[in-house]
């Protein structure tokens, strides 16, 4: 890029108070905005640069180093794809400030509605060091986001008479009794409630032999009593009743669950049954050719992630996105703190302690201790169904695009009508969760059920603190699916008949990051004007 000269610079400057409490919330008041315009940038343009479109902006803080100053980046953004259809040009705009102001790096983004694909954006780099652009093509890690693909095998599989909902796991694997397990259902399992968020004599180098991963998961004792629906069990246990998210424990109980009911691994199910038939890349143990097309995630540190959440919100505050006195004491940052607290106090942590379920969750594999793992090559190519599925938005939207058709899109079937309503299928009331710390309502399928009552996004209960739907007002709550740690989403809405796929390279802290959520918002806005 060296040589480009911008096409245009927009360049905002705010007056900002920041103060910190004596109990350390951090408050950011906007007293001010001015906007400098003028000459050849009076108006915001953009350039095609060879197969690209060239932005160039300014915006307030660094990316990396995330230090909360009046210093000013120079941000390229390359648009590698640049498809949206008349009526969607909002979605465009949100995909586009995001970069300008929420310290998006590179990232992708993909809609179906009614069947057609209506945005289809890619833009960015690699990192903020390289002018590798970032297109549609570049393969990413989506952490939770593959949990999607993990419950419609599950639903495939049911749908194809092998699994059954409410059947214990132990019957279609025996072993899996062991230490009072034997009353597990698959649907308990699926909606994080087995009792089995962490598997500790399980390391990541186990996952490459799946005989000997199968025997380590079938001897895990229970963390707790699973709970159904009523909140009941059939055996007398001293253990509580309690429901905890899974984060990647979870897809590992699937794994062979899938594989004795089907003789394949679930990696090599969707390759075979879902990516291979919609012509689309979604890996779950990704081959070793391909790890030169998967972009590494940024700003993975402990440290750098608190950061990112300060920084963010900075940004967030620029583009006016939140209430000018919004401060840090909110359900994410209380969820941070408690983590953080129970992580320092290790194994000393006692079963009783409130933060030991969250530990625990986040402690499996040691992957989300150590930051380096997931950009690492054994991260890829083991098979951890609930978290390293290795994709791009593409994929993503095209996969739900046939779940937001019900089953059915493209000339592909993925679930019967009957199978798609059972997996779809939810409780009237959402569970709390002891790892997340909020209420989830979940769907047979493992999926986040959003209430069309406004309580719920994603299936996570938004706590009156946040004033989240204060700053979204658009949002359609009433969507499946689920996210990925540091923003990935995947979403439909067989109602509306709409399906999102995204992606990024910059990692998010919060529980609900903002970047996906902004376009959403966008999304209902155009999809409301459309329906007018």
């Amino acid at each position: 890029m060296n040589g480009i000269s911008p096409v245009f610079t927009l360049l905002t400057v705010l007056d900002l108070t920041i103060t910190i409490s004596q109990s350390h919330n951090l408050t950011i008041t906007t007293t001010q905005v001015h906007e400098f315009r003028g000459g050849k940038f009076e108006n915001i343009q953009s350039k095609c640069v060879g197969n690209y479109q060239l932005l160039t902006f300014v915006r307030i803080g660094r990316i990396f180093g995330h230090v909360l100053d009046n210093s000013f980046v120079t941000i390229v953004m390359l648009l590698s794809q640049d498809f949206v259809a008349p009526g969607f040009e909002r979605v465009r705009e949100a995909f586009v400030e995001n970069f300008r102001s929420r310290l998006e790096v590179g990232a992708s983004l993909v809609i179906y509605y009614k069947g057609k694909k209506v945005v289809d954006l890619a833009g960015g780099v690699w990192n903020t060091k390289s002018n590798k652009p970032y297109t549609p093509d570049t393969l990413q890690i989506v952490f939770s986001s593959t949990k999607v693909v993990e419950g419609l095998v599950a639903a495939m599989l049911v749908d194809r008479g092998l699994l059954d909902w409410n059947e214990p796991v132990a019957r279609y694997w025996p072993e899996f009794a062991q230490k009072d397990k034997e009353h597990i259902t698959v649907r308990q399992l699926l909606k994080h409630q087995a009792g089995l968020v962490h598997v500790p004599a399980l390391k990541l180098t186990d996952l490459k032999d799946f005989d000997r991963t199968a025997k380590l998961l079938a001897a895990q004792e229970l963390y707790w009593v699973p709970q159904d629906e009523r909140g009941v069990h059939p055996t007398k246990s001293k253990l509580p009743v309690r429901q905890a998210y899974h984060a990647l424990s979870r897809g590992l109980f699937v794994n062979e669950l899938v594989r004795r009911v089907d003789g394949r691994t679930l990696g090599r199910f969707v390759f075979d049954e879902i990516a291979k038939p919609l012509g689309i890349e979604f890996y779950v143990g990704l081959p070793a050719e391909l790890e030169p097309r998967v972009c590494p995630l940024l700003s993975l540190s402990m440290a750098q992630r608190m950061k990112v959440i300060f920084s963010q919100l900075y940004c967030t505050c620029l583009a006016k996105s939140v209430h000018p006195s919004h401060h840090l004491d909110t359900a994410e940052s209380r969820f941070v703190k408690t983590l953080i607290s129970g992580m320092k106090k290790g194994k000393r942590l006692p079963k009783t302690d409130d933060t030991y379920i969250m530990v625990a969750t986040v402690s499996c594999l040691d992957v989300l201790l150590k930051p380096t793992v997931p950009n690492s090559r054994l991260y890829h190519e083991v098979e951890i169904p609930s978290a390293n599925g290795v994709t791009n938005a593409r994929a993503i939207a095209k996969i739900a695009n046939v779940l937001a058709n019900r089953g059915r899109a493209d000339g592909v079937q993925l679930l019967s009508e009957s199978a798609f309503e059972r997996a779809h299928e939810h409780s009237p009331h959402p569970v709390f969760d002891e790892a997340v710390r909020r209420d989830i309502h979940l769907c047979n399928g493992g999926w986040g059920k959003g209430t069309c009552d406004g309580s719920g996004l994603f299936g996570i209960t938004i706590p009156d603190d946040n004033r989240f739907l204060d700053r979204f007002p658009e949002l359609d709550k009433d969507s499946t699916g689920w996210c990925g740690a540091g923003g990935s989403l995947f979403q439909w809405n067989a109602e509306k008949n709409y399906a999102i796929g995204y992606v990024m390279n910059t990692m998010g802290m919060q529980l609900v990051v903002d970047r996906p959520i902004l376009i959403r918002n966008a999304l209902m806005h155009c999809i409301r004007a459309l329906e007018q």
